[in-house]
C-alpha cells in the first residue's frame, strides 16, 4: 500500500540508497559537508550569530539568558572585571576538560573553536542595535540565540500561567 510516495513501513533510508544507486541523487557534496573546513565555516557563522545576540541586544538591556552564558552575563554584571566575552570563555574551560576526559578529542576541540570564536565575536563588536523596546529586544536576542542552538536544545515557552488577573506572569519551558 503507497502513502505519500512511500509503502507503508518502508524504510526511508532504503529509499535514499535506492535514489543514490539509480544515480537519482547527487552524492558529491556529501564528502564537504562533513568536511573540517565547512565544520569551522558553520561554528564561525554561528558564533558570530550568538554573539549578535548577546553583545548588541542582551548586553545593552541587562538581559540574562540560560546556560553557561547566563551565567557568564550575571558575572559580567556583578563584577564589571572582565567583558562578557572573556567570561563566557573562562566559565567554558571545565567544561572542555570533562568533554575531553568524557567524550572525545574531536568534540573539545570543536568546542574550543567554538569559545574562541565567540570571544572574538563579543570582543570586536563595539555597536549596539538600535532596538529601544525591552520586548522586542528580549525577543529578538533570544531567536538569535537560539537559533544557533548552542548548546543542544531549545528552550520552548510551553505555557504561561497567570495567577491573578493583576499577578506575576510566571513562563514555564519545556527544559525545566
Amino acid at each position: 500500500m503507497q502513502t505519500g510516495g512511500y509503502a507503508i513501513g518502508q524504510d526511508v533510508y532504503g529509499h535514499l540508497r535506492q535514489r543514490v544507486q539509480a544515480g537519482v541523487m547527487n552524492t558529491d557534496k556529501r564528502p564537504f559537508a562533513y568536511s573540517i573546513p565547512w565544520n569551522l565555516f558553520l561554528l564561525t557563522a554561528g558564533s558570530f550569530v550568538f554573539a549578535l545576540g548577546i553583545r548588541t541586544l542582551a548586553v545593552p538591556h541587562g538581559f540574562l539568558s540560560g546556560g553557561i552564558s547566563g551565567i557568564a552575563l550575571l558575572t559580567y554584571y556583578l563584577t564589571h572585571t572582565l567583558t562578557p566575552g572573556l567570561w563566557l570563555f573562562l566559565l567554558n574551560i571545565p567544561i572542555a576538560v570533562a568533554g575531553w576526559i568524557f567524550i572525545s578529542r574531536r568534540f573539545v576541540l570543536y568546542t574550543a573553536y567554538g569559545m574562541f570564536a565567540i570571544t572574538v565575536w563579543m570582543e570586536l563588536m563595539s555597536f549596539t542595535l538600535p532596538v529601544h523596546d525591552h520586548l522586542l529586544a528580549a525577543i529578538a536576542s533570544g531567536n538569535m540565540r537560539e537559533m544557533v542552538n548552542w548548546h543542544g536544545k531549545a528552550q520552548f515557552v510551553d505555557e504561561v500561567d497567570f495567577p491573578e488577573p493583576t499577578g506575576p506572569i510566571i513562563i514555564r519551558t519545556l527544559a525545566s
